[in-house]
């Protein structure tokens, strides 16, 4: 009990100087009412009204009294009051020095932000990165629905500082409370502080993989009677280090492979414009997201007749004793014990409500032909660790003939290559040397018709990500010159590492910005949130399963008439696969961020589709 006293005050000292006034002037209300109360109790109130007696007690708690500035008492008294006031006032000046300097000293060691924690069912937030601004503000978004949450931030900066940064970047957090504590994140002892024990999870926000590995370490040491409880979440740049993060983790820890993640999104990107937002929007807690219902009503049906029940909800696939499967085939019958995986605004919004809606066949064009893929001619600007995997990723797409060539100004880039890259069977590899945002380059390039081009960021050459993300810009403003002076029509996908440079897409018209430490954030916050997803996301962004890609609206449906959109999904399911959405080209064109996706939308809903929007599918291949 003294402890949790203790921790409630240590809060109300932080909270500024206005709290501590406001509660001293609560005290001194106290204190009145309390003199008063005495009074009447010890029964020397006399003719005096208890609220007579409130107000000499205010008057005396101030240092004066109405009988001594009255003038019918006598010299004595009057002489005796004084003296008692001005020894009263030597020992209540003494009192408040040593008050003043005991609150000033606790003040300080609030700033320092070395107390502990004491709260239960927090998420716990290690270390301070680029990404840790997009990950608390996400948890922020999570919890508004809660009556409280409480986000606990351990960073090796200041901790007024950090409060500063966090107002500044996420405003008003609602109904959720943000508690910073100043320490050394691969600290034991400093990692005990935030209490990690009993937090509901753990995300590790470190910039290097060697803090990442010693956090976690540092994490899994602090209780070994709540490590069976324990969700810890973290990023790991370089694969060859999961290994060794895994053993770290002991079990307890799921692990984002962020180069791998944003190289993977990079080069599906780049084949299907539009697909970043599909995912930033299917990440981040602002609007649909992926929720595991439980459904053993539906034991007995197939995936394939489950697909229609749920009209304001996308089902993507199951979850039962062997695991999750996503888009599993259509005939799979669901057993007992299974839930459903479902995209949805809300966990409440899984319910089986779909309206009837006739699928008429005159709305589905004829059967789709299995088109022979034409070779794709792709253009890679800039490099960076993960450019070998963007080249290795863009190779497992494309037909064979495709080819793609890298400029960079980095050296040796050929034999890396070739080294990570290995033999790429389906598309020739041509490696020039050259400033990428030299006009005369560009220019040169241009000649011969790409696909896609798409501009990585430069982090390599500087340590600054805003210099590097300026020569990105520089990059683009070429290409969209070039673009509207020639007329050549291609995609361009851009990396940037500052999201705030994300504003500036309209001025440059690429097709996608991929922030990466964006999305490698949102997916960190998903799977604090729930565990669960992680086996979601391995299928969605690994090398096999099922992943989002986008099909032409006239390939699946009529264009031109208005059908409800569960016709879609009854043409997609007869192709072994599932419409989530779509995208309207005609408001895309106006901005690259997520206009014109439209995720999720209810089975009722009629949609006029032109030649050339888009359904976002989920499907095994492309």
């Amino acid at each position: 009990m003294k402890t949790r006293l203790r921790y409630w005050f240590d809060n109300l000292m932080s909270r500024g100087t206005g709290v501590v006034i406001a509660a001293l002037a609560v005290l001194t209300l106290f204190l009145v009412v309390l003199v008063a109360v005495a009074i009447v109790v010890l029964g020397a109130a006399g003719q005096d009204s208890f609220g007579r007696l409130l107000w000499l007690a205010l008057l005396r708690l101030l240092g004066t009294s109405e009988n001594v500035l009255g003038a019918s008492r006598p010299a004595l008294f009057l002489l005796a009051m004084l003296a008692g006031t001005l020894g009263s006032m030597l020992v209540t000046s003494a009192l408040i020095g040593l008050l003043s300097n005991g609150i000033r000293q606790r003040l300080a060691d609030l700033q320092r932000g070395r107390s502990p924690v004491l709260e239960r069912g927090h998420v716990v937030v290690l270390g301070w990165s680029d990404t840790v601004h997009t990950v608390v503000q996400q948890l922020v978004v999570a919890g508004a629905n809660r009556a409280r949450s409480v986000i606990v931030v351990l960073g090796d900066k200041d901790k007024v500082e950090m409060d500063t940064l966090f107002r500044e970047r996420l405003g008003r957090t609602g109904r959720t409370h943000i508690v910073t504590r100043s320490g050394n994140p691969m600290d034991v002892r400093d990692v005990a502080l935030v209490n990690p024990t009993q937090a509901s999870a753990v995300v590790v926000c470190a910039a290097e993989d060697t803090s990442v590995i010693k956090t976690v370490l540092a994490v899994t040491n602090c209780g070994q009677e709540a490590l069976c409880r324990m969700n810890i979440v973290a990023a790991i740049r370089d694969p060859r280090n999961l290994d060794v993060a895994r053993i770290a983790g002991k079990g307890r820890a799921r692990f984002v492979l962020s180069e791998e993640l944003t190289g993977r999104i990079i080069a599906q990107t780049c084949r299907c414009p539009g697909l970043s937002s599909v995912y930033a929007d299917l990440l981040d807690f602002e609007g649909d997201e992926i929720y595991f219902k439980p459904e053993p009503d539906l034991a007995g049906k197939t995936f394939g007749d489950v697909l229609g029940l749920y009209e304001d909800s996308s089902v993507i696939g199951i979850a039962d004793r062997d695991g999750t499967r996503l888009n599993p085939p259509m005939d799979t019958v669901l057993p007992t014990e299974c839930s459903i995986i479902a995209i949805s605004r809300d966990y409440d919004t899984v319910v089986r409500n779909a309206r009837s809606t006739a699928v008429k066949a005159i709305d589905i064009p004829n059967p789709r032909t299995n088109r022979q893929r034409a070779p794709e001619h792709t253009l890679v600007l800039g490099w960076n660790e993960q450019a070998p995997f963007v080249v290795s990723e863009i190779g497992r797409y494309v037909a064979r003939g495709s080819t793609l060539t890298l400029v960079s100004e980095e050296s040796a880039t050929s034999e890396r290559l070739v080294a990570e890259c290995g033999e790429m069977c389906s598309q020739q590899m041509t490696v020039r040397r050259a400033d990428t945002t030299d006009r005369g380059v560009l220019d040169e390039l241009m000649t011969k018709d790409y696909d896609h081009v798409v501009v990585l960021s430069e982090r390599t050459r500087s340590s600054d990500e805003q210099v590097a993300d300026a020569r990105t810009l520089m990059t683009l403003l070429h290409l969209r010159d070039i673009k509207e002076k020639t007329g050549k029509r291609f995609s361009i996908v851009s990396e940037m590492l500052d999201v705030r440079n994300k504003d500036l897409a309209d001025v440059v018209r690429a097709n996608d910005f991929i922030v990466s430490d964006q999305f490698v954030s949102l997916l960190m916050s998903m799977l604090a949130t729930e565990p669960r997803l992680a086996e979601v996301f391995e299928d969605l962004f690994g090398t096999t399963g099922s992943e989002l890609y986008l099909r032409a609206a006239g390939d699946l449906v009529r264009t031109g008439i208005s059908i409800p959109f569960a016709t879609v999904v009854e043409t997609a399911r007869g192709h072994g696969e599932i419409a989530l959405g779509y995208i309207v080209a005609a408001e895309r064109a106006v901005s690259s961020g997520l206009l014109g996706v439209h995720l999720n939308p209810p089975k009722s809903h009629g949609v006029t589709f032109a030649e050339n929007d888009s359904i976002i599918v989920l499907a095994e291949t492309g």
